[in-house]
This record gives C-alpha cells, sequence and structure tokens, in this order.
C-alpha cells in the first residue's frame, strides 16, 4: 500500500489545490511579503485604499523575474513552497483579490479580471520590472493574456514571454465543459477490463460512496493524464475496484479526498469570474450505471449570473513571445482551447508544446522529469526548447510560429 501514498498526495494537491490560511491574518508568517495601495473599488478614487499583497523570491541581479498567476479561478499561490528549481532566478506568487493573502474586505465590484490584471500591472510598475516572463495555468492562461495586453497598451516594458500551461483562451459554449469530461471517461472506461467495468455498472455506486463524489473523483483524476517514470494511471486505481481488501479501502479513501474543495470565499471568487467571463451555465456530473451524466437536479451553478463579459484573446493580441503547453488528454482545457490562443495571436512569436497523453498541468506533472531544462531554455531564450523537449520521457510534438 505504502507505493500508493505519494501518488494519492498529487492527487490531492491537484484535485484542491486550494491554501490554506488563517483567519485572523491570511498571510500567517510567510516572509518576502510586499505590498501595493491600490483602490478596494474599481476606478473609484474615493473609495478605501486595498492592501495587495505578493511574495517576491528574489534571484540574482539582473536574472529574470516569473509572475505566477494561479488558476481556479480562487486558487491561490503565496501560502506554498518555493517552486523554483533553482534560485538564480526571481519568483512573484500571486494571490487575486478575494482569497489567500487578499483575502481583506473585498467588494463584489472588485471581484473579475480586469481589477486582477490591473492589480499585476500594478506590481509590474511598483518593482521597475524590466526582465520578467507571466506564467499562468488554467484560468491564469487567460488573466496573463490580459495583464500582457494592458501592459503594451500603457508604455511599460513588456514581458518577456507568456508561459501558458491548460490554456483559456475563450468563453466555454452550452455543455462543452461537462461533455469533455464525459468524452475522456468514456474512452478510459472502454480500456478497463470487464470485471472491473461490472462493478461500475451496478446500480449501487462501488464502495459505498455517492455518485457524485465518484464523478468529481473521476474528473480530478482525467486531469492528471500520464505521470513520468511510473505506471499510476486512472484505470491502474479503477482495478483496485476488484483488489483485496485492504487496496478496496485504500481507493475509498483516495475517492473520498474528492471531498477536499475551495472554502466559501474561494467559491466565491470561482463563481464569480466563471460565471460572469466563461460559463453559460455550470453543472456538476454524477456516475450512473459507469455512465458520467450532467447532474441537473443539483442546478445550475451559474443560475442567477449572467454570462456579461464573456473571454475571447481575440480582443488581447500580443506582441511577444508565447509557449503553450497542452496535453492531449486534458478535459478541463481540451488542445483545441491552446490552438484557438495559438490561431489567434498574429503578432507573437509562438511555440505550441502538445504533450501525448498529457493532462491538464502538461508542464508542471506531465513533463516534471524535464521541466526544468524547459524553464531553463525559456528562461535564457527558448528558441532551442525542440531539443529539450527531446529529453522528455512523454511525447511531444512543437508548433512553431513564425
Amino acid at each position: 500500500m505504502k507505493k500508493y501514498l505519494g501518488i494519492f498526495s498529487l492527487i490531492v494537491l491537484i484535485g484542491t489545490s486550494y491554501s490554506a490560511q488563517s483567519e485572523t491574518d491570511p498571510c500567517g508568517s510567510i516572509n518576502e511579503i510586499l505590498t501595493i495601495s491600490r483602490s478596494s473599488v474599481p476606478n473609484d478614487n474615493k473609495s478605501p485604499l486595498f492592501d495587495y499583497r505578493f511574495r517576491y523570491l528574489k534571484g540574482i541581479s539582473g536574472a529574470p523575474v516569473v509572475i505566477y498567476l494561479p488558476g481556479g479561478p480562487g486558487q491561490s499561490s503565496i501560502n506554498t513552497n518555493d517552486p523554483r528549481y533553482d534560485s538564480s532566478y526571481g519568483y512573484i506568487q500571486t494571490d487575486p483579490r478575494g482569497v489567500g493573502c487578499n483575502n481583506l474586505n473585498v467588494p463584489e465590484l472588485a471581484i473579475n479580471s480586469e481589477t486582477f490584471a490591473a492589480d499585476i500591472v500594478a506590481l509590474v510598475k511598483y518593482l521597475k520590472l524590466d526582465n520578467y516572463i507571466l506564467y499562468g495555468v488554467s484560468y491564469g492562461t487567460s488573466l496573463a493574456s490580459r495583464v500582457a495586453y494592458e501592459i503594451e497598451r500603457t508604455g511599460i516594458t513588456p514581458p518577456k514571454a507568456l508561459v501558458l500551461e491548460g490554456v483559456v483562451s475563450r468563453s466555454f459554449k452550452l455543455n462543452e465543459k461537462e461533455s469533455s469530461y464525459h468524452s475522456a471517461w468514456e474512452k478510459i472506461k472502454d480500456l478497463l477490463p470487464p470485471n472491473v467495468q461490472q462493478v461500475l455498472s451496478q446500480e449501487e455506486t462501488p464502495l459505498g460512496l455517492s455518485s457524485e463524489l465518484w464523478a468529481m473523483w473521476i474528473k480530478r483524476m482525467l486531469m492528471l493524464g500520464k505521470l513520468p517514470n511510473n505506471n499510476f494511471s486512472l484505470e491502474n486505481f479503477l482495478n483496485m475496484l476488484v483488489g483485496t481488501t485492504s487496496e478496496k479501502d485504500l481507493l475509498r479513501n483516495i475517492v473520498s479526498s474528492a471531498n477536499e474543495g475551495p472554502s466559501q470565499d474561494e467559491f466565491r471568487v470561482y463563481k464569480t469570474i466563471v460565471c460572469k467571463e466563461l460559463y453559460e451555465e455550470d453543472y456538476d456530473s454524477k456516475l450512473l450505471h459507469g455512465i458520467m451524466v450532467t447532474d441537473y437536479a443539483a442546478g445550475d451553478g451559474c443560475s442567477g449570473i449572467p454570462l456579461i463579459n464573456p473571454f475571447d484573446i481575440k480582443d488581447f493580441p500580443f506582441h511577444g513571445t508565447i509557449y503553450y503547453f497542452s496535453g492531449e488528454n486534458d478535459p478541463a482545457t481540451p488542445p483545441n482551447l491552446a490552438q484557438y490562443h495559438f490561431d489567434n495571436q498574429p503578432f507573437a512569436k509562438k511555440f505550441l508544446v502538445h504533450v501525448k497523453e498529457g493532462g491538464h498541468n502538461s508542464l508542471q506533472v506531465n513533463l516534471s522529469d524535464c521541466k526544468s531544462k524547459i524553464w531553463a531554455e525559456i528562461l535564457q531564450n527558448g528558441n532551442r526548447i525542440d531539443r529539450v523537449l527531446q529529453g522528455c520521457q512523454l511525447e511531444t510534438s512543437l508548433t512553431t510560429d513564425p
């Protein structure tokens, strides 16, 4: 059983990806925290000032600085470990307004991507950065694209590059989000042994767990993709359904971990952004007789919140360099979204890395065996990223333009 514990921790990390925080001091005892005074209500100079906080991990003088924009929306990054492969370059961890270190009396009017982007632009101005990279994951990719556009408009030094992982390039169409997960599940299910399929297809969901919990966990596992240097996969975990009693008990604990979700404040940011900017509807799923179906009975999470500001990358051109990392099997942000971003950035120099069997975190997780070399190349100039990719265990393809 011990061999499963490491991957169990990884699943919990990817599945939740929200940072613990103190109710009295959301920053806890974190070092390297800097603060910028900002208006608490956008475009209202009479509103009280808001202390926007970020964490600046400095590198050697003159080295590039990576500004990390987390996903969710609603995830935070400041109260996490230093993610750098070495300390030679700088790294800035950010939390959007409403969560983490910036969860301090944030009004509803301030929870939108325009305000989030303005805070990052203010950060760049405050630090007078002239050699930096914007790194966004999932929702953070759309935010990074918006920030780069706004920076070019202001006339300050633009980012050296954008690094986008799990690309969000436009708002989602009706049924698109859940259909992507459902299709991905059918492909996996068809690969399972007949006795495992039989357990899943029974009227009673396995291990005494609810159909909603099973669907939630399977969706998180589908986002994981294939990992280098090991054989862990959703299929291998589901094979434990016909394994020993101890294996079934372990699987029950692993699936139950899917119940761990965002805090009330994190969910507030998530719901506000996705409903107003990304989704026309937000339904969950459940597993019935082994089939993943939309749970209409649970209600639409975006009910009463109209999609008033749909995101589309066409509105945010960038004239610099963009690196895309897209997983072939990513149901959260399928490869067509990275391709859409690529196709609608006519002025950028672009490198699209397609990771075969990759999931949502295709750079940090699926290419974890070679990510330090990839980052080293990007931080230098990135023009020969093709040579670095040849040393990765998972197969990749690279599309460039021009």
